[in-house]
């Protein structure tokens, strides 16, 4: 029996689990403290991964130091949060959910043990340390800028959200200061961007007024979104304080059931030590009993318990009970069979039970000695996680206090947002009227250029009316050309006959004379009918001198309109080298005022960034002085020597920035403002009033220059458009004068191809007539020659006297038909140079100007 024990609990030692392995449920969220790490969650439960003895041993004595330290802060970080909270400007529309957890979690009571109440708060400071330099390290700026990301957040939901927000829920509290820089970027860009939207608003159409009203909605929205946020992270954190409320209820209950524990423990104790002092043969049935009780008390406590080493022990004791119980059984049996003969022995053997038992007592004594071991180190346990949980309370109250002050803020920037929104609304009015003037301007614009277009079609209807009225003269011209033509062919016709009829007078000259007359006579009609041809060529020979002098007035006319291209052409190159004059000073004023504002942007950086380390070193001075007011004098006088090298460095880069601009008067006052700028440095430490005047003074001086290259910007911007617009007004006077030039001259290159048209028709009709003529002198020639042989002596002269008229006459036609061939070609070849020369003009006017 012995040796079962000592087995048993060799067992139990080697089964015993470390105390690097206890652990508990975990739900929601776990927070690093070095080595431990602790878990809370809705549900109640805990998880605890505690470090072997030694490193839990250090990580105490590090609580124990730190316990100091964290006391004697409370109050004063307390008075702190107090008077930063009623210096931060609080607005009535402030939601007052915030405000309602807090309340909350004041009256919560906190569980306590009874035995030592400073050592739980000991190690509740130092689990709030402990979180702060663990999983609290995230940038807030992660948690203020995904306002994009709308995601769904369910509050009932633990595990790894739960560990998201509770991280940034604790970074928004502790690195406000990132929050306050990029607030200050915001403002800084918010700034360079109205100073760019005043020098563009001239510029910028009613469309684009319209789309940046809508881009600062969007941002006002975001700013929303934002204030969204926040609060959804407060009441984030009131949810976290409710589940950290039922951990404590949670806790209180099982520190209920470990006091029972206990008390069972020493009971079952008392009872050993009670059944040592009776008889062995009592000591069998109140053994029997107590193994009874024992045993079922056993079964009910190790119901929920899932630890495997525990379950081994328990069936091990149960083994042992069960070998207890036979050999009850049995010596009963040996009892009732001989209680003669093995009375002795028997009395032996239950000595041995007894001893047995005995060292089985011992046993579990020992084993009730280790569990009371393990239950005072889950005491310890569960102290430091009541520590923490008080300390993460205190942590999250000053979270929600720099959550609110952060909303507070926020709301302070929607207001300035609102007040600019205000501001651009008011010049959207202004970009309303003003387009109402142009278009007022816009319309008298179109009345003239109507004026104009009404001009233009009276003065194109004229032309097109004299057009028609020369077509009209040169179609009644051209009939009575024809008419003139038609009378040639008849003429022709009748000679052709004559010429049958003299042939066959020639053929019956020596039978009928009489016919022979009568072909002279008919030859003298036919004389008398070429006089009146003469006279009609004479009047064709009037009509083509008159038209010979329209076409010289035709051509005057585009004289004059080459001399206007000309002249259209040179104004058009001299407005081409006044814009590039325009466009290269409108160049070197934008490099000037681009300049002036980096050096602007560069004073207005320096300018911010001194105010920010301004801001930083006033809330350490007060910090400072609030917490040691009497011992810091040292720390307090470093930190004025920093502010003083600050502001001094910020005035350097204002003068600096000032005495930049390389004019003549900076480089005539650049030695006053050296010799001065020692002086005002000097009195940062003795007279801080006069150089705070000096400083805003150098200030004031920098929003003037400001203003006034702002003024200056806008005028000139004013004359360049003003200027810009009477050029594009003459450019389009010039453009429209192009335009009927080239109708013009289009115009005339139709009416060119219709003379060209008719000079071929006419020419066609004048070879035909000489072909027509020179058949006619070929019959004459054989008539006269018919005539000289067989006439009578007076007809061959009266004949050759009429031959001789007619060769002249055809002579005469011969050499006018070739003046007027030349003639035409000569016109053709100049109205073709003429074309050629127009077609390279508007070629010329419809190219561009180089810039």
């Amino acid at each position: 029996m012995a040796s079962r024990i000592a087995a048993l609990k060799a067992l139990y030692e080697s089964k015993v689990p470390d105390a690097s392995d206890t652990y508990m449920e975990q739900s929601l969220a776990s927070f690093q403290h070095e080595n431990a790490t602790l878990s809370l969650d809705s549900s109640g439960s805990m998880e605890m991964h505690v470090p072997e003895t030694d490193r839990a041993t250090s990580l105490f004595s590090s609580v124990d130091e730190s316990v100091s330290s964290t006391k004697d802060e409370r109050s004063t970080s307390a008075d702190a949060i107090v008077a930063e909270s009623s210096a931060t400007p609080r607005k009535p529309s402030m939601p007052q959910e915030s405000a309602t957890p807090t309340a909350k979690r004041t009256d919560t009571p906190t569980h306590t043990l009874p035995s030592d109440e400073g050592s739980f708060w000991d190690m509740e400071e130092s689990l709030s340390a402990s979180l702060r330099t663990g999983h609290f390290g995230q940038d807030p700026a992660a948690a203020l800028d995904d306002d994009e990301e709308e995601r769904p957040v369910d509050r009932s939901v633990s595990g790894e959200w739960g560990v998201q927000e509770m991280k940034r829920r604790t970074a928004a509290g502790i690195s406000m200061k990132s929050t306050r820089e990029k607030i200050d970027q915001l403002t800084a860009e918010r700034d360079d961007l109205k100073i760019e939207v005043d020098f563009h608003r001239r510029n910028m159409s009613p469309d684009d007024v319209g789309a940046e009203v809508i881009s600062l909605r969007q941002e006002k929205l975001g700013y929303v979104r934002r204030l969204q946020k926040l609060n959804e992270l407060v009441k984030g954190q009131d949810q976290a304080l409710k589940a950290v409320n039922k951990q404590v209820k949670g806790w209180e209950h099982k520190l209920q059931d470990y006091d029972a524990l206990q008390e069972q423990l020493h009971a079952l104790t008392s009872e050993i030590a009670a059944l040592r002092a009776q008889e062995p043969s009592a000591a069998l049935a109140e053994l029997e009993a107590r193994h009874r009780a024992e045993r079922e008390t056993w079964e009910e406590q190790l119901v929920g318990q899932t630890d495997l080493d525990r379950d081994t022990l328990v069936q091990d004791l149960r083994a042992d009970l069960q070998d207890a119980e036979r050999e009850i059984v049995f010596l009963r049996r040996g009892a009732a069979s001989s209680p003669a003969l093995d009375l002795q022995r028997e009395v032996d053997e239950q000595h041995e039970s007894i001893g047995a038992l005995q060292d089985a007592l011992a046993a579990e004594r020992l084993l009730v000695a280790e569990k009371e071991g393990e239950v005072d180190r889950l005491n310890r346990l569960h102290e430091e996680s009541q520590a923490a949980l008080a300390m993460l309370q205190h942590q999250v109250r000053d979270e929600l206090h720099e959550t609110q002050r952060g909303a507070q803020r926020a709301q302070l920037d929607l207001a300035h947002v609102q007040e600019e929104r205000d501001h651009l609304a008011l010049a959207l009015d202004r970009h309303v009227e003003r387009r109402r003037e142009l278009e007022e301007l816009n319309a008298r614009l179109n009345e003239k250029l109507v004026q104009v277009v009404t001009d233009l079609k009276e003065e194109e209807v004229a032309r097109e009316q004299v057009d028609t009225d020369w077509s009209q003269r040169y179609d009644t011209s051209e009939a009575r050309t024809q008419r003139t033509l038609h009378t040639k062919n008849d003429l022709i016709e009748s000679l052709e006959q004559q010429l049958v009829q003299v042939r066959g007078e020639q053929q019956r000259q020596e039978r009928e004379l009489s016919e022979a007359r009568r072909a002279l006579q008919a030859n003298t009609s036919h004389g008398r009918e070429l006089d009146a041809e003469r006279a009609e060529h004479a009047k064709e020979q009037r009509h083509a001198a008159q038209l010979a002098q329209e076409l010289a007035t035709f051509q005057a006319e585009l004289a004059r309109k080459d001399e206007r291209c000309e002249d259209a052409e040179e104004e058009n190159a001299r407005l081409s080298s006044e814009t590039a004059q325009l466009a290269k000073a409108l160049q070197a004023e934008t490099r000037t005022r681009l300049s002036a504002q980096e050096r602007l942007e560069h004073t207005e950086k320096a300018l911010e960034e001194a105010r920010h380390d301004l801001t930083i070193v006033r809330a350490r001075r007060d910090e400072l002085d609030a917490r040691k007011p009497a011992t810091n004098e040292a720390q307090a006088r470093a930190k004025l020597a920093e502010r003083n090298a600050l502001l001094s460095t910020v005035y350097d880069s204002l003068v600096k920035a000032l005495n930049g601009t390389p004019s003549t008067l900076a480089v005539r006052k650049r030695a006053e403002d050296d010799a001065g700028f020692s002086a005002d440095a000097r009195l940062v430490g003795t007279h801080f009033a006069q150089f705070h005047d000096r400083l805003k003074q150098q200030i004031r001086h920098l929003s003037t220059i400001q203003t006034g290259f702002t003024h200056r910007a806008k005028s000139l911007e004013r004359e360049q458009l003003e200027q810009l617009t009477n050029l594009r007004r003459e450019q389009e006077h010039r453009f429209g004068q192009m335009e009927r030039v080239e109708r013009s001259i289009k115009a005339a290159a139709e009416k060119q191809a219709q003379w060209r048209k008719r000079m071929l028709d006419n020419e066609n009709e004048l070879g035909t007539l000489q072909r027509a003529n020179a058949s006619l002198q070929s019959q004459l020639a054989r008539l006269r020659d018919g005539a000289s042989v067989q006439a009578p002596s007076d007809s061959p002269a009266r004949w050759s006297v009429r031959l001789r008229e007619l060769e002249s006459r055809v002579r005469e036609a011969d050499e006018r038909v070739k003046r007027e061939r030349l003639g035409a070609k000569e016109r053709a070849a100049r109205d073709d140079a003429r074309i050629r020369y127009l077609q390279a003009l508007l070629n010329r006017l419809h190219t561009p100007p180089a810039p």
